[in-house]
């Protein structure tokens, strides 16, 4: 019998080609924090980002708030930037572009006296209106904010939906109010990172084709 030599295909021990791995690193979840609106004026802000303005209000001043209390949830801080605004039309915020479930907080909403404060919260948004935290001699139904007499309220309006204004009003005329605007602020939890692998480098530089063989 005679022996043959066969020669098999080239076995490459390098290839010229780059190869990308993609990889997904889990980041560690931020839990969503209540971001509060920047104002630099009585009239003008920001809220995560997004401009706001406000109007309505003759006369209206810019101070702080002490919105750290059970009746503000999510809370503020001690001295919470607010606007406190008197007005008989009327007061309007609108935003730069719709937000997604904004909090209307107010602060010592009072009304005229002998009077019951029957306010009116209008958004442009298709989500109902909640009571998230305080209010507690306050009702509200629908669009409607009801206190009694001589009474004096506090707390948070969740207004549901994608809001780009919300106005307040009060039926028997002029009132003052206290407020301010929040939004949840939600970090990121996926961070994608990309490797490039130059196989060259991985073999040695001096990686050649390889063609055993082998008799049978």
């Amino acid at each position: 019998m005679r022996t043959r030599r066969r020669r098999l295909p080239a076995v490459v021990a390098a290839v010229a080609v780059a190869v990308v791995l993609a990889v997904a690193l889990p980041a560690t979840a931020v839990p969503p924090t209540q971001a509060f609106a920047d104002l630099t004026s009585a009239t003008a802000g920001s809220l995560d980002g997004t401009g706001l303005t406000v109007t309505g209000c003759t006369p209206s001043s810019l101070g702080t708030t002490d919105l750290s209390g059970a009746e503000f949830v999510p809370p503020g801080t001690a001295t919470q930037p607010t606007v406190t605004c008197t007005t008989d039309t009327g007061i309007g915020v609108s935003l730069a572009e719709a937000r997604d479930g904004l909090d209307l907080y107010l602060v010592g909403l009072t009304h005229p006296a002998c009077l019951p404060g029957v306010y009116s919260i209008t958004t442009d948004a298709a989500g109902p209106l909640t009571i998230a935290s305080g209010f507690s001699s306050a009702t509200l139904v629908g669009t409607t904010l009801t206190m009694p007499i001589d009474s004096t309220n506090s707390g948070v309006i969740h207004l549901a939906g994608a809001v780009t204004s919300v106005v307040l009003t009060e039926g028997s005329g002029t009132f003052t109010a206290t407020f301010t605007l929040g939004t949840m602020h939600v970090e990121p939890t996926t961070t994608t990172t990309s490797t490039t692998l130059d196989p060259a480098a991985v073999a040695g530089a001096g990686a050649s084709a390889v063609t055993p063989a082998f008799t049978c």
